[in-house]
């Protein structure tokens, strides 16, 4: 496995000596012979940014032979690197290259990686949400196996989950819950509230998605977004296989939210950042000290809370 190097930023993978039985890309990804430069921030079309990390992408396929036994990357890309950037006009963490994910893609990933939890700190906060304000109806963009709508179709009247991951719609509907496969441009249906966990860092075309969303969104209803908080924990533990491309594309920073909600003329209405857990302090103090923690250390735990956010954080736009 290659070397990690952890910034304030993220991680930096190098490792000048890799040695690994190279697996050609999954078919979806095995035809593309150009490299897809983006050379300026594809949220806002900034052309300024930091960069915050750089990344080996050979290291990568490598992580992702160990961890899963196939390898989602384009032959194209393997001796380049994958540089980090956050755009200093609105904030969004994007990458120099666009890996394209696919439907074969999460398939894979299902098969051989724990991947739809059943609980998630967004749901708490959404569930808390909700309660508040008892909308009528709820669409979740991206339910996976159904968990979140699973603990709330009791609360809401009419509640319905958009999926396109052919496995997990079987578990949606072998659990009973109403469940779309069409693309949410072609609903035509309004709801009081849009949401999506864990989906919007995603999503490569971010413009068209949030038009989708607040065409499907009733005046005055909510849209809410859990996804990776890049400037809480993730920012001193680095970054795993999974939060880079081809699997996550983006990481949005509370910036970016206001950027989206000064283009689509919503008030954010909640915004929240998940709390440090004892597992991921462990693994700050491991990178700070580079020795790992043997003992209990409730007291340093408490204090680092006060300054070190967690994995995740959480918004709810209103729309006027």
């Amino acid at each position: 496995m290659g070397n990690y190097h952890y910034t304030l930023f993220g991680p930096i993978f190098f490792d000048d000596k890799i040695e690994f039985k190279h697996k050609k890309p999954i078919d979806t990804v095995s035809k593309i012979k150009e490299k897809e430069e983006v050379n300026s921030c594809p949220l806002c079309g900034g052309k300024y940014y930091l960069m915050t990390g750089k990344m080996q992408i050979d290291v990568m396929i490598e992580n992702w032979l160990e961890r899963t036994n196939f390898n989602p990357i384009a032959d194209v890309y393997r001796h380049s690197f994958l540089e980090k950037r956050r755009c200093l006009d609105c904030g969004l963490y994007f990458y120099n290259y666009h890996l394209p994910d696919s439907e074969d893609l999460y398939k894979k990933i299902m098969e051989t990686v724990p991947y739809y939890t059943n609980y998630r700190w967004e749901y708490g906060a959404a569930t808390e949400f909700i309660e508040k304000q008892k909308p009528k109806s709820l669409i979740e963009i991206g339910a996976g196996t159904g968990n979140f709508v699973e603990r709330i179709k009791n609360v809401v009247s009419h509640v319905l989950a958009s999926e396109y991951n052919r496995e997990a719609i079987e578990i949606c509907r072998q659990k009973g819950i109403d469940t779309s496969t069409e693309d949410i441009s072609k609903l035509n249906q309004k709801f009081d509230i849009v949401c999506a966990f864990e989906v919007l860092e995603h999503v490569w075309h971010t413009k068209p998605f949030m038009e989708n969303c607040l065409n499907l969104l009733n005046k005055g209803g909510w849209l809410i977004f859990g996804t990776p908080d890049p400037e809480g924990a993730l920012a001193i533990n680095g970054t795993g296989f999974l939060n880079l491309p081809p699997h996550h594309q983006f990481e949005f920073s509370y910036q970016s939210f206001e950027y989206l909600a000064k283009t689509y003329n919503l008030k954010i209405l909640e915004y929240k950042k998940s709390e440090l857990d004892y597992r991921t302090y462990l693994k700050y103090v491991e990178n700070i000290t580079k020795k790992p923690l043997t003992a209990p250390d409730i007291q340093g735990y408490l204090e680092t809370k006060k300054s070190l956010t967690g994995h995740s954080h959480f918004v709810v736009f209103e729309k006027p």
